[in-house]
């Protein structure tokens, strides 16, 4: 449950799987997919066992991070900073546009679900899912 004292990271994943199975279009694109209790996290692919979620170790992509470091924040400053995410993203790509993409934590209540009602359209634009 979101917000749960004593979440824990497999919960997380089971989540995360719970909302690929309810959103199928979240598989279409392939990404890095973060799970977190809050300080601990882990990041691996959504179609990932969960035992392929692991933690990042390092902020400024040299040396670890210092030891009780919260994890999640390791993570993020060290995989999502503008100039790693950027250099990764392009590393591989002779020309193109970049692609952002975000997915935001939500699910319908059970009322919807009874209902047989889907998620609302947010965009009219084909290239949001």
């Amino acid at each position: 449950m979101p917000g749960q004292q004593g979440g824990t990271l497999r919960g997380a994943w089971n989540n995360l799987r719970t909302y690929a199975t309810q959103i199928p279009t979240l598989q279409a694109f392939p990404g890095v997919h973060v799970i977190s209790t809050g300080t601990q996290a882990g990041m691996g692919a959504l179609g990932g066992r969960f035992e392929h979620y692991a933690p990042w170790k390092t902020i400024d992509g040299h040396r670890l991070a210092p030891t009780g470091a919260p994890e999640l924040e390791v993570l993020v400053r060290g995989v999502f900073a503008p100039a790693v995410l950027l250099r990764s993203l392009l590393a591989s790509k002779a020309s193109g546009g970049i692609v952002f993409s975000t997915m935001q934590k939500f699910g319908l209540g059970k009322e919807d679900r009874e209902a047989g009602r889907g998620f609302p359209l947010l965009s009219d634009r084909r290239n949001i899912v």
